[in-house]
């Protein structure tokens, strides 16, 4: 037995083992080992323990190391007749390198239909996600070669007809750096299909449309948004086993608001009874479902993971829409760890197979065989095909559409190639457009819809803390500071940005926070420490034990804009309430292990490192639960200059505003100038100065469309120290003033 003595932060491993030579049980604790006082099994067939981790059980027919068997020689035979094939294997099949590739072949098998992936070290949600994909033939037959990311996965695909793979090429293709950090497979499939040409990732992307009438049938809102996953919740749900088939059902119910929940309607002027619907308008081809396993437990401020039993069905129907299950992926295991696998029903011999990294077998009870739903209590990801989805060599007019669409995009491409040929050194396009080299600070053009990432740059340049640190090397970095140093100078345009941050479609609107996060996480490690920071959050019972308490690094606080007691929003008040002490009693008491109960308790978050520009995001945009919808919040909001946090100022220093709706908008950016300490408004291609500065006057700055909040951190001065500044400031000021009336009188 292996036994884990610990806590979710850590702890430690004792072994509990019988002993070969005097059938005694022994307790192995690193260098200390003693026989245990009250030996296991001595006065019952059971043995009781808090502690149990793994346990090894032999077979009773199993032979002891004292004994000698024909079957323990032929056994070893076999071994070294393995380790020898597979050292000529080695040899005989040494890397070659075609552009620039390591895709080596490891375990050859042409007899056999599917083979497996090698794990680096944690990256078995990438060979998951891998093998499902390989099978998703919609997807890969789109995939183009002209571009890295579709090139190396139409290359792994083919080759995994053939042979044992390696996935170098995917990890560093996606930019995958720490191949032992295990990862999410459904963050990994996202990824992907954020880095794979459009035309590929269109194959998952659906469209829904949610709408809430009110009883005389007018609609109080109504919107459609795109998605490639649907997510479906594990616990808020009235069934005592969880069934996907219903849970898929209930995202197309009608649910209905009246009494203490009704809606207010703009046509009938009055809040009254309404009924909100979701409804499929476009079906993908590939219908992608998400169980939610890890979430967030409220009561308990920590995350869980759930392993109940899920009920899978093989088809789901919606309308005149039948989507057949052909690929599962599965996790074992818990929130710090664990194992992804595949499950995957073949295009070749419709058998399902089990992949579970480089090794690749047919499941032994074949799901769906004996019922029409499949039990498991590991499923995590589950694909399914729609039944009109064009399989291995059907041929439609779907497909020949499809073919014109690819047809006019390559024209599309080559035309603008050679309408914008690439004219300087580092084979960049950052032409000049407008130069005016008396002006302080200049702009970037919009290329469609990319005022979010223009407003996000702007805010970056005058963050000279982050680009003095970008390493030239990189090609990101790289581009980051020449645009900096080009914006000192002219208004720019933004190609090769949206190039190194593989932004394909310039005409559709992003989120400036999500672009944020986007250039942070492709950007080195040493520049994007600037925005890090990391908070502490403690709950500890009533007795003064830690109940829980766990580190986390941020880029970002996100502040909410309706879970406050504040009738006029603050981003003073809202920031110290992130460290206010929450208190657990009553029905939300806490269990304590140490007192082993029920405790009152409290949590507090501390920041353990602030970061040197400190971020918030106000949650303008949001889910209503109430009306199941996604909302806006347009809000007037205090903006401080200044945030204090112990024995440090934050200073304010930049802002991204965002005007309209959900369905669109506009991004500009506000930000006090290195040059002159005076506030500029930065939209798109126009800069100018702000005509009424902000905290001109004494109080805080109030804005309806601020979104995001950059505070520059400074160490608290005494007062002594403060003092000294403002008559330094004074002197200074009196210098200035005799020296403008000495010219005066020059002149």
């Amino acid at each position: 037995m292996v036994n884990l003595v610990c806590s979710l932060q850590g702890g430690y491993h004792t072994a509990t083992i019988l002993s070969n030579e005097d059938n005694t049980w022994y307790e192995f604790r690193d260098e200390q080992v003693k026989k245990v006082e009250e030996q296991p099994f001595a006065t019952s067939r059971t043995y009781n323990s808090r502690t149990v981790y793994l346990l090894l059980y032999r077979a009773m027919e199993s032979p002891m190391p004292s004994e000698i068997s024909e079957q323990d020689e032929s056994t070893q035979d076999e071994m070294n007749q393995v380790e020898m094939d597979t050292n000529n294997e080695k040899k005989k099949n040494k890397e070659q390198e075609g552009d620039h590739e390591i895709q080596r072949i490891t375990v050859d098998h042409p007899d056999r239909r599917h083979h497996g992936l090698i794990n680096q070290g944690a990256t078995c949600y990438l060979s998951s996600v891998l093998q499902v994909l390989s099978m998703s033939t919609e997807f890969h037959n789109r995939l183009d070669p002209r571009t890295i990311t579709d090139h190396r996965l139409r290359k792994i695909f083919e080759d995994l007809k053939k042979k044992t793979c390696r996935i170098e090429n995917i990890t560093t293709a996606f930019g995958i750096e720490n191949v032992y950090e295990q990862h999410d497979a459904a963050e990994c499939l996202d990824m992907i299909l954020h880095n794979v040409s459009q035309q590929a990732a269109e194959v998952f992307r659906g469209k829904m449309t949610h709408i809430t009438k009110c009883s005389e049938g007018h609609i109080i809102n109504e919107e459609t948004n795109p998605f490639w996953t649907l997510p479906l919740s594990l616990t808020d749900t009235p069934d005592t086993t969880y069934s996907v088939q219903n849970s898929f059902e209930r995202i197309f119910h009608a649910k209905t608001y009246k009494g203490d929940n009704m809606v207010y309607c703009n046509e009938c002027k009055k809040k009254t009874e309404a009924t909100s619907e979701s409804e499929m308008v476009k079906a993908p081809q590939i219908l992608i479902l998400l169980l939610k396993r890890f979430d967030f437990d409220y009561s308990t401020r920590s995350h869980v993971k759930s392993d109940c039993c899920v009920d899978v069905s093989s088809e789901l129907q919606l309308k005149n829409k039948t989507f057949k299950l052909y690929g599962m992926v599965d996790h074992t295991g818990g929130l710090q760890g664990g194992h992804y696998t595949a499950t995957v029903l073949s295009n070749e011999d419709n058998t399902w197979y089990d992949f579970n990294d480089e090794h690749v077998n047919k499941v032994g009870e074949q799901p769906f065989v004996k019922s029409r739903t499949y039990n498991s209590p590991t499923v995590y990801l589950l694909m399914y095909r729609a039944m009109d989805s064009l399989m291995p060599g059907e041929i439609s007019e779907q497909g020949e559409l499809t073919q014109d669409e690819m047809n006019q995009v390559e024209m599309d491409t080559t035309n603008e190639k050679k309408k914008n040929k690439e004219q300087e050194g580092d084979h960049e396009i950052q032409r000049i457009t407008v130069d005016h080299p008396d002006r302080l600070h200049h702009g970037l053009i919009n290329q469609g819809a990319t005022c979010y990432l223009n407003s996000v740059l702007q805010v970056l340049s005058m963050t000279t803390e982050f680009h003095n640190r970008l390493d030239p090397r990189t090609i990101t970095d790289h581009r980051l500071r020449k645009i900096f140093d080009d914006l000192k100078k002219k208004t720019c345009r933004t190609e090769n940005i949206t190039t190194a941050f593989r932004i394909e479609n310039v005409y559709e609107q992003r989120d400036a926070a999500e672009c944020l996060d986007t250039i942070l996480h492709n950007v080195s490690q040493q520049a994007a420490e600037v925005f890090k920071g990391k908070m502490t959050h403690i709950t500890k019972c009533s007795e003064g034990h830690i109940i829980n308490e766990e580190t986390n690094p941020f880029w970002t606080l996100p502040l909410s804009l309706t879970d406050t007691p504040d009738t006029t929003y603050s981003v003073q008040n809202s920031f110290e309430r992130i460290f206010h002490a929450k208190t657990y009693s009553g029905d939300n008491m806490v269990y304590c292990n140490e007192c082993k109960k029920k405790t009152e308790a409290t949590s507090e978050s501390e920041m353990v490192k602030a970061p040197q520009i400190l971020i918030l995001l106000l949650k303008r945009f949001d889910f209503d639960y109430s009306t199941r919808s996604h909302v806006k919040s347009d809000c007037c909001v205090d903006v401080s200059s200044e945030l204090q946090l112990k024995n440090k100022t934050f200073k304010l220093y930049g802002m991204v505003d965002h005007t309209g709706g959900l369905q669109g908008g506009h991004y500009t950016a506000t930000v006090l100038s290195n040059e002159d300490n005076t506030w500029y408004d930065f939209n798109d291609e126009h800069v100018n100065k702000v005509k009424e500065q902000p905290f001109a006057e004494t109080g805080p700055y109030n804005s309806a469309t601020v979104y995001l909040l950059m505070y520059r951190g400074t160490e608290c001065q005494t007062a002594s120290e403060t003092k000294q500044n403002r008559e330094k400031q004074v002197t200074s000021q009196k210098n200035n003033a005799k020296g403008q009336l000495g010219k005066c009188c020059l002149l």
